[in-house]
């Protein structure tokens, strides 16, 4: 039987400024007595027909933050938006930076009231740059407007060939025109290999992205709860 897991985070570490942590594993199996470390962050996800541990979650000190919901749509022409895009390089490091740290308000950090804006801007902002380092997603995709970067799209590539939408950000000035449609669709002709899918999750507080996104011909897959914990 599998244990429940508590793993550490030690990237979320070093921009929370306090001991990180997922918990995995069998849920079910959470004991009633289960502590953690003092002065820490816990997080966890866990399907929506699970009712029983989220009670015991919710228990144990974790706070509802949001429902995640995931969705799919198989490979196939996407004419979206009609804005330039292409791959991104290393000289896009500090636009995709500026983008990423300026445009996000409803990912989970956001939406946690014990976790500051400056703070959630910092988690997105490192996370698109990790990209080129060399430590998170496949591919990048940049949406121009007059030469100039105003969008971009952050891809994963999974064993059975579908791609995933890691993150996605638009210029808080240049959102709602399109240019997400245009991205995503750069992505399906010069990075899906047919058969596969193209698979996004979205806060179900972001009602105008996941109305993107079914409006578009994604069907939703899954949803599942995220918690958080901070231990004094």
């Amino acid at each position: 039987m599998t244990k429940v897991v508590i793993q550490n985070d030690a990237w979320l570490t070093g921009l929370i400024g306090c001991d990180s942590y997922h918990l995995t594993g069998q849920l079910e199996n959470l004991e009633p007595d289960l502590t953690f470390e003092p002065k820490s962050f816990i997080d966890v996800k866990i399907p929506v027909n699970q009712i029983g541990p989220l009670t015991a979650l919710q228990n144990l000190g974790f706070r509802l933050i949001d429902t995640n919901v995931q969705l799919l749509k198989t490979a196939g022409e996407m004419r979206l938006g009609g804005y330039e895009c292409r791959f991104a390089s290393e000289h896009d490091y500090d636009s995709v930076c500026d983008i990423a740290g300026s445009s996000f308000t409803k990912s989970r950090f956001h939406l946690d009231p014990l976790i500051s804006k400056e703070t959630a801007d910092l988690v997105k902002k490192e996370w698109a740059g990790n990209f080129f380092k060399g430590l998170r997603g496949k591919w990048m995709v940049l949406a121009e407007v007059e030469g100039k970067v105003v969008g971009f799209l952050q891809l994963l590539k999974r064993s059975d060939s579908a791609i995933v939408i890691d993150l996605i950000a638009i210029e808080p000035n240049m959102q709602g025109r399109g240019i997400a449609g245009s991205m995503i669709s750069f992505a399906n002709s010069e990075c899906l290999e047919a058969p596969g899918d193209i698979i996004v999750g979205t806060q179900i507080s972001n009602i105008q992205s996941l109305a993107f996104y079914v409006k578009h011909g994604f069907r939703i897959i899954s949803a599942d709860y995220v918690l958080h914990l901070h231990t004094n």
